[in-house]
């Protein structure tokens, strides 16, 4: 990798996005990260992913309970790397929860939370140049009555997802 030109590494994360999408861990040709957190939360609460086009709500359960799913991997696990991507739509109350997990370097799961959207708004503060709401998924957020941590049930997700991944790569292999 470190030999690797430019383009061929481009070329690579291309390929490498594809696939995921051949497998339906992603949904689009962005950056995969939260894709793959919307896969493993639909995964791992039988969510129904909704159509890429919806505003505000990215799941929903059986109930009709909205989600928007927002994820972070950590390079240095420092506090300003804690910021999820923009939220639009605040206060329309597009989504009744806020499900976020962060992911370490390597891309597995550290942390994960399902966050009512009261938390959220109290939480968040509108950044004028994006339009949007900046949140910052502090420790703290855990504390905050009403938030349900779900780590372990995302990392269920992830480590299922991986051993059914690594088991078709044993059929490919032989």
């Amino acid at each position: 990798m470190q030999t690797a030109t430019a383009t061929t590494l481009l070329r690579l994360q291309a390929a490498a996005v594809e696939e995921l999408r051949r497998r339906h861990v992603v949904r689009t040709g962005n950056a995969p990260l939260g894709d793959y957190a919307e896969h493993l939360f639909a995964k791992a609460f039988g969510w129904e992913l909704t159509v890429n086009s919806a505003t505000g709500y990215d799941a929903k359960d059986n109930q009709g309970t909205r989600y928007q799913i927002k994820a972070r991997r950590l390079r240095n696990n420092v506090a300003g790397e804690r910021q999820l991507g923009v939220l639009r739509g605040l206060p329309d109350k597009a989504f009744d929860y806020l499900a976020a997990a962060l992911f370490d370097c390597d891309f597995a799961v550290s942390r994960a939370a399902i966050i009512p959207h009261a938390a959220v708004a109290s939480r968040a503060m509108h950044i004028k140049h994006v339009n949007g709401w900046r949140f910052l998924f502090e420790d703290a957020v855990w504390l905050i009555e009403g938030v349900r941590d779900v780590t372990e049930a995302v990392q269920s997700a992830a480590a299922s997802l991986n051993s059914s991944e690594e088991l078709r790569a044993q059929v490919w292999a032989s």
